[in-house]
């Protein structure tokens, strides 16, 4: 205690001397800043050696530091030690095992701590924590790589203090990581003294990836990760992954930083990525852990609006224009954010026609996309005269304009599509006027989804009287890319018994035996019966996430068999008849995302007007479609499924057709 009295006290004594000298650094820091006295030995450490470049960078940190924070939990010790299981020596393994273990204890202390984890997260900001020795070792690390790797000595100061001297690369905790990452790559930098940016972020990045993995369900943990412990986990979420590659590199002297979209505009959640700043002041995308730059990372996919997380505050931000946050909606109170859309495809200025609040005047109008559940807001601007313009958007997107009051998004006028040229029309519902619409899905077939499919042909349903299947008889062999649907295959010999069945993957384009239901039936006097047996087949899933066999068997069509990657193009699964028995049929579902129309279920049609207006429920009695009559033209539209199922796609209807956003 003595000795923490003493200190301060030759703290002050110091500041007492130094007087006017340290006020001409602070008068432009917050009070809490000028007046802490750890900020004062720091700005004394460079005063006395004479480096003023170092001062000006301590003074970058400070200024720009005061809304920068991190996530803390009292849990985080407990999902630590999941995540460092004793039984395999306190490391997850190396192999695919790794996302099952981890994926299966994330879930036991998610059930655990449901409902209160959320309520033990606190916020610490910066300013409230860091002394003066972590930012000096952090400025004087920066600035060595700075002068001493090939790739950075030409970097601008300005463009130095925003890529490689922050402390922190987003919302990780604060830690010493630039020793530990110098240590782990520095070797790049004797690889060639000529070697260039992207080469150099390239090789690093190929490390990474041998190291870190996604797995999205890292989300349950309460905070986000250190660099220590994502080379221990191994596992982390996208905002993980980016946050690895601008340590690792920015620990040698790569300039890069991160790119996100807040909300998709084409489904749920949103991503980010990381950006390389080269030689020529242009940027490059790239996914830290997956992707080196040059290699497009969802390049063709609509964006809407894209930020670029920045250290410094960014005078055109909402945070910094309007005062009083109260007034402000969450995403828009960061003062880090950077507008840069326009590096990710053609923009336009886009001006909206607006409806009067019915209680006032309101400052501020949200450009907002749809989430498949909500509209989250991605921009904004002032409104003026009943219209608002809102910069740099991007077409081919649904947009909905709002207004915020009193911590609620409250409708601000039509939804509007922006076409690819920047022309915006607004989706007016003609109650006068009105049409049947009939739809096959309540959401867009994905890409990912639609090469499942594409990877089932040449699978094939076999019956054979030999455990090996040896001499088969193929009652039926998947030629075409299967509809998502159930359907019944009828066999051609309905004579034969035989004592095994089982669907056989196809051996091209990494067959991965995703069968969703595979019913078996034979017959009586009496007509159909299913026909029981014992399970057989590839064991294991993919990843260990326990989509295993007996799901192809559940009924369930949402859950599927997903074979282990080293059995893909030969995983098989299947039934033992307890005796050789006559197969009449089999009801045969591929894996699916049950977006499809399934008959017996309940469903309602909506339409956008000042919020979502139904149109009454109705009960499937087909699984081809489902139509529903006397619906307003022009509208904007969503189909609701009341029996099961999350994802739902905002959509128009033209000609008789359904065009997605």
């Amino acid at each position: 205690m003595k000795k923490t009295r003493l200190f301060y006290f030759l703290i002050l004594l110091l500041f007492i001397s130094c007087g006017n000298d340290i006020e001409l650094y602070t008068k432009e820091l917050s009070p809490r800043l000028a007046n802490n006295l750890e900020v004062v030995k720091a700005i004394t450490h460079y005063k006395h050696k004479g480096e003023t470049q170092k001062i000006k960078a301590l003074l970058f940190l400070l200024k720009n530091m005061d809304g920068h924070y991190a996530v803390s939990n009292v849990l985080s010790k407990e999902y630590d030690s999941i995540l460092s299981p004793k039984e395999f020596g306190g490391q997850l393994p190396a192999n695919e095992t790794k996302y099952g273990i981890a994926l299966q204890k994330l879930i036991v202390l998610e059930e655990k701590y449901k409902g209160i984890k959320s309520t033990l997260t606190k916020i610490r900001y910066d300013n409230q924590v860091l002394v003066s020795d972590y930012l000096i070792e952090n400025i004087d690390a920066s600035f060595e790589v700075w002068k001493k790797s090939p790739w950075a000595k030409d970097l601008s100061f300005d463009d130095f203090c925003e890529t490689i001297l922050p402390y922190r690369a987003d919302r990780e905790p604060i830690h010493h990581w630039r020793k530990k990452a110098y240590e782990n790559f520095s070797w790049v930098m004797k690889t060639n003294p000529q070697i260039d940016r992207i080469s150099a972020c390239s090789i690093i990045n190929d490390s990474l990836k041998k190291v870190l993995s996604n797995m999205i369900e890292m989300n349950m943990y309460p905070k986000r990760l250190t660099y220590d412990k994502m080379y221990k986990f191994k596992l982390g979420i996208c905002e993980d992954e980016t946050t690895f590659a601008v340590l690792a590199m920015r620990s040698v002297g790569l300039p890069v930083g991160i790119d996100f979209v807040p909300q998709w505009p084409w489904r749920s959640m949103g991503h980010s990525w990381n950006y390389l700043l080269l030689e020529d002041g242009r940027t490059v995308p790239f996914m830290g852990t997956e992707t080196n730059p040059k290699v497009p990372h969802f390049e063709k996919d609509k964006k809407g609006k894209v930020f670029r997380k920045t250290f410094s505050k960014q005078e055109t931000t909402l945070a910094q224009i309007e005062k009083d946050h109260s007034k402000i909606p969450d995403f828009f109170k960061s003062p880090y954010l950077k507008d840069v859309t326009h590096l990710y495809g053609k923009t336009y200025d886009v001006t909206i026609p607006l409806e009067s609040p019915t209680y006032g005047e309101e400052k501020y109008v949200y450009l907002s996309v749809f989430d498949n559940q909500e509209w989250v807001s991605v921009d904004w601007a002032v409104s003026k005269q009943k219209e608002a313009t809102f910069k740099n958007v991007e077409g081919g997107i649904v947009y909905l304009p709002l207004y915020y009051r009193q911590q609620q998004f409250l409708s601000a006028g039509h939804p509007v599509v922006v076409n690819e040229k920047g022309e915006a029309t607004q989706l007016i519902p003609n109650k006068d006027k009105t049409q049947t619409l009939k739809l096959k899905r309540k959401y867009p077939l994905h890409k990912r989804m639609d090469d499942y499919l594409k990877n089932m042909i040449g699978g094939r349903i076999e019956l054979s009287n030999h455990a090996d299947f040896r001499k088969p008889y193929v009652m039926a062999t998947i030629e075409a890319k299967p509809k998502p649907y159930l359907r019944t295959i009828k066999a051609m010999d309905t004579i034969g018994k035989y004592k095994y069945i089982r669907y056989l993957s196809s051996a091209q384009d990494s067959g991965r035996c995703n069968v969703a239901i595979f019913n078996v039936y034979g017959r009586n006097n009496r007509g159909s019966i299913k026909l029981k047996g014992e399970l057989i087949g590839t064991n294991r899933s993919y990843r260990g996430y326990g989509a295993e066999k007996r799901m192809a068997f559940d009924d369930d069509p949402s859950t599927f068999f997903d074979a282990p990657e080293e059995e893909w193009g030969k995983a098989w699964v299947g039934l033992k008849f307890e005796e050789p028995s006559a197969v009449f049929s089999v009801d045969f579902m591929p894996r699916n995302d049950t977006n499809t129309i399934f008959e017996g279920q309940e469903y309602e049609l909506f339409y956008w007007d000042k919020g979502w207006q139904g149109l009454g429920k109705k009960i499937a009695n087909d699984s081809r479609c489902i139509s529903f009559e006397k619906v307003p033209v022009g509208a904007l539209y969503l189909l609701h499924n009341y029996s099961g199922g999350n994802e739902e796609r905002i959509f128009k209807y033209e000609n008789g057709k359904v065009h997605w956003y």
